[in-house]
């Protein structure tokens, strides 16, 4: 994001806003990483919302045939500097595909285990749709 063609850059989301509360071990946690040690999550991709408040945030992807299509994404909110998990805690890691922010700036929609969600966040809980 740079200022306005004075080619001067601004960080708008440091990496250590990007620490998730509570980092356990799991099997694709980094190597030599302690289980609760505290550190930014790595960016693979991320898209702003329509209203440029969210910043939704692709990590620890893995491939299905010949894209990276899932992974963890987490809703980081730039007004209040709040890191959210898409998901369960108790889902497979690394296992949500397909993750977007709708047009009303209040939704994750994703898929998981071929089901489709959508997460409010500001609820911060998910609703299966029933089809």
């Amino acid at each position: 994001h740079s200022a306005k063609n004075t080619g001067v850059h601004e960080v708008i989301v440091s990496a250590s806003s990007l620490i998730p509360k509570r980092v356990k071990q799991h099997k694709h946690h980094q190597k030599g990483m302690a289980p609760d040690q505290d550190y930014p999550i790595d960016i693979e991709g991320y898209e702003f919302s329509k209203n440029k408040q969210i910043v939704l945030i692709k990590t620890q992807s893995k491939k299905v045939w010949r894209t990276h299509s899932r992974g963890e994404y987490y809703a980081f909110f730039l007004k209040t500097g709040e890191l959210v998990r898409i998901g369960l805690k108790s889902w497979t890691p690394s296992s949500i595909y397909y993750a977007q922010i709708d047009p009303t700036n209040t939704k994750v929609g994703f898929v998981y285990e071929n089901n489709i969600y959508v997460q409010h966040l500001v609820l911060g809980n998910n609703n299966k749709k029933k089809g």
